[in-house]
């Protein structure tokens, strides 16, 4: 019954629904229920960078930047043009006063996304 749930697109829809539920959680400072959820949408659908690079950003959020970073990396490995797994890697190394791997991971960020508006904040930093 799974595989043909799965071949339906069950799975992925199951997953998304975890995902809306994480970001909900997440826009209510509710951390905790956030990373619940986005582990329930990776359990069914482990292949998603973007689910990958939100449980990073929340992590990042909590205080677990070497958490965060893992979840970054997964993310990069399925997608390379992830712009949240790349801004979150660009955060990690800006915190870690390592400007120079932060500019590379903001400039990838910026090219995936470039009118979002934390990647135009970022370009008009490196400019002054």
């Amino acid at each position: 019954m799974a595989r043909m749930g799965a071949r339906l697109g069950l799975t992925r829809y199951e997953a998304d629904e975890y995902y809306r539920m994480a970001l909900s959680h997440y826009q209510k400072n509710n951390l905790e229920e956030a990373i619940n959820n986005i582990n329930l949408a990776l359990e069914l659908f482990p292949n998603r960078a973007e689910y990958y690079a939100t449980r990073g950003l929340f992590r990042l959020e909590d205080g677990l930047p070497e958490q965060a970073e893992a979840d970054f990396d997964a993310a990069l490995v399925r997608n390379a043009y992830d712009m949240l797994a790349n801004y979150g890697k660009g955060t990690i190394f800006f915190q870690r006063e390592d400007y120079e791997a932060a500019l590379q991971f903001f400039t990838k960020a910026w090219a995936a996304l470039p009118n979002r508006v934390e990647n135009a904040l970022l370009s008009n930093l490196y400019v002054c």
